[in-house]
């Protein structure tokens, strides 16, 4: 029953409507139904759709993508100087050589980048994409202007710790082959290599006092450039929060 606004009350409401009042509740099911991940809209735009949500459904399972580049992030860098050791080096016989060398390190800080990458879309509120959708843009548009802008800073810091990470390893350029000492500049990505580490710990353990000195200046040198990016860090994910209204 509905109040019709006439003097005298209330007019029972028409069978017919009731039935097209049901039919339509069920075609908005539906198309909801076909929205969750489970449908197969949703399917065929996993990528967009998991960009546009930062999350995953809360019934669906763990992707075990996600499963394994979280456990990669926790493997000891050493384990991926063996891996890389027979893939890049033996198997694709790229020998001792810088680009063995750039690949092993790329791959090594690849898992601290997505998980940091996954972390700063997560924390985009809901409701700044549900109002950009409301505004009538498609999702492409809310997350190329609505979910990646404030997203940025958060993914540059993960960027910038995952190179501070990779400037002090060691381990996986030892096992690949990198040179203790080089008295060149390598001129192509297939010549030999070495990092400031390495170089480090073997002008430390030489007696001549001269190389102590120079061991104290590449360990300055190697101190300033972790500062620097860390504090670069600190001061993107700073200027963001101030950007940031919630």
């Amino acid at each position: 029953y509905k109040h019709t606004g006439y003097p005298g009350g209330i007019k029972e409401t028409s069978p017919i409507k009731l039935k097209e009042k049901n039919k339509s509740q069920e075609i908005l099911k539906l198309a909801v139904k076909r929205m969750l991940p489970d449908g197969p809209l949703a399917k065929k735009q996993l990528t967009k759709l998991k960009m546009y949500y930062g999350e995953k459904h809360p019934h669906s399972s763990q992707n075990p993508i996600e499963i394994n580049f979280s456990n990669l992030a926790g493997v000891p860098s050493v384990v991926y100087g063996i891996l890389w050791l027979a893939i890049f080096v033996r198997f694709f016989g790229l020998d001792r050589s810088l680009l063995a060398g750039s690949m092993t390190m790329s791959l090594l800080i690849l898992p601290v980048i997505i998980i940091a990458s996954r972390e700063a879309l997560r924390t985009i509120p809901q409701s700044i994409r549900l109002g950009s959708l409301a505004l009538g843009t498609t999702t492409w548009q809310t997350i190329w202007h609505h979910v990646l802008p404030p997203a940025v800073p958060g993914i540059l810091t993960g960027i910038i710790l995952a190179m501070s990470r990779a400037i002090g390893e060691t381990a996986p350029l030892i096992m690949i082959g990198a040179l203790t000492y080089v008295a060149f500049l390598p001129e192509t990505p297939m010549d030999p290599f070495t990092t400031l580490p390495i170089q480090i710990f073997n002008w430390a353990s030489r007696p001549q006092h001269a190389f102590q000195e120079v061991a104290a200046a590449g360990i300055i040198v190697l101190l300033t450039l972790l500062l620097f990016m860390n504090t670069a860090a600190v001061l993107i994910r700073y200027r963001a929060q101030k950007k940031c209204n919630w």
